[in-house]
């Protein structure tokens, strides 16, 4: 396309002195001049419209993908080769949308189960420190019912030798009766 637009160019700058050969040289350059600057306006304006601008479009939208903003919608021509690129870039644009909504589900089922894990815990935790009160109190008993039970051998250690004493009392006193 370039090739031809700079056929066109030169053949805008020849034609004057094709077509106006019956005029003076210095007329016919002023026309050929003329031609040529008519025809490189025309192609730079073209060349402007068809990759200039279109890169300037790509170059834009490939910067913003660099800098993750997956936002927008980009138009382009399917029909030019730069048109292409542009589809191609919206095209990873539109992809990586797609991972960031696929990763933020993710990351959310995640925080979910986290959610779960941690609620999980201070039950077990709490139901850890109910046990462990149990188990407090039910030591604190074991202890109340081992002083019993060393106060009541203490007391049956005591009525033992109470009751031996009175036997012996009571066998002294039969020997006393039966001396009288």
């Amino acid at each position: 396309r370039i090739g031809i637009g700079l056929v066109l160019v030169l053949l805008l700058t020849l034609l004057p002195g094709w077509w106006f050969d019956t005029l003076d040289t210095p007329m016919r350059l002023g026309l050929q001049f003329g031609g040529g600057i008519l025809g490189a306006a025309l192609f730079v304006g073209w060349f402007s419209t068809q990759v200039t601008t279109p890169l300037k479009s790509a170059n834009a939208l490939a910067s913003q993908l660099a800098g993750c903003n997956l936002n927008g919608q980009y138009s382009y021509d399917t029909t030019s080769p730069l048109g292409t690129l542009m589809r191609g870039l919206w095209l990873t644009n539109l992809n990586m949308r797609a991972i960031v909504a696929d990763v933020r589900s993710e990351v959310a089922g995640v925080r979910h189960a986290a959610d779960d894990l941690l609620q999980g815990s201070l039950e077990l935790a709490a139901r850890t420190d109910a046990q462990a009160d149990e188990v407090e109190r039910t030591s604190a008993s074991v202890m109340q019912i081992a002083s019993t039970v060393r106060e009541t051998a203490d007391t049956a250690q005591s009525l033992a030798s109470l009751s031996s004493e009175a036997s012996s009392g009571a066998a002294e006193g039969a020997l006393s009766i039966g001396q009288v």
